[in-house]
């Protein structure tokens, strides 16, 4: 098993979201005292509504947006006022609903540019190095998610679902402990939402934490993830997939 930044929290316990609040105006609240614990090694799947907080919530948690209140702990820590750089520093990867790859370079130099921010790559590296760097770095996520033959590709030139597995490859190679994913498998060709869900699934065997917002819920189901429902600006959370309401699940 790989290490991961953040490793040296022993708690079962790796996020703590407690009484958090974000509003955009004072008397609007889109989320309101929401209170979480995501533990170490499990798959936590955002669903609800559209417009309900379920990207904001990940963008509270990554620093993109600060709370109006409340606070968030991760390894320990609050990162509340921290900016998203400093957040990842602290080992946590963030995918989006549009991604973030740097279109003018290829799949590799993404994949390296990842690394690099990592701090995986060694000060004065040689590029004829990289190439063994980036198989130690992804560890077989480029194969896990069949993308070996776009390394040479430039990221704008590639499909949406194309650039989706590339972005999550990207947050891999990160080695964090907790990943933040917006809708991994949208737009993804059904043969490689299995590479998805397996690559999610070793992710978790190994120790980190997903919490994805997804539509998808085969994916749900199929790495038994633990259902978060923001509802009314406040989380509830069930232990399956199978004890959320249907209307629910037709609104989300």
């Amino acid at each position: 098993m790989t290490r991961s930044r953040g490793d040296e929290y022993a708690g079962d316990s790796l996020l703590r979201i407690s009484g958090l609040r974000f509003s955009f105006d004072r008397n609007n609240p889109l989320l309101e005292r929401v209170e979480l614990s995501c533990r170490r090694g499990e798959v936590y799947a955002l669903i609800g509504a559209n417009g309900v907080g379920k990207t904001t919530l990940l963008n509270l948690l990554n620093g993109y947006i600060s709370p109006t209140a409340g606070n968030i702990s991760f390894c320990g820590r609050s990162l509340v006022g921290l900016r998203p750089h400093l957040i990842a520093q602290l080992g946590v990867a963030r995918t989006f609903q549009t991604t973030q790859l740097v279109g003018s370079f290829t799949v590799f130099e993404n994949l390296t540019l990842a690394a690099s921010g990592a701090g995986l790559l060694k000060h004065g590296q040689s590029h004829s190095s990289l190439h063994q760097t980036e198989s130690d770095v992804t560890e077989g996520v480029v194969q896990r998610l069949g993308i070996e033959h776009l390394l040479n590709r430039v990221a704008r030139s590639l499909s949406f679902g194309e650039q989706k597995l590339c972005a999550l490859a990207c947050a891999v190679v990160r080695r964090p402990t907790l990943f933040l994913l917006d809708e991994p498998v949208a737009g993804v060709a059904p043969s490689a939402q299995i590479r998805v869900a397996t690559e999610i699934g070793i992710q978790a065997a190994e120790g980190r934490s997903v919490i994805m917002i997804e539509h998808n819920f085969s994916l749900v189901r199929t790495l038994s993830a633990k259902v978060v429902i923001i509802r009314n600006g406040r989380v509830e959370a069930f232990q399956a997939l199978s004890d959320v309401d249907a209307a629910t699940l037709r609104e989300s």
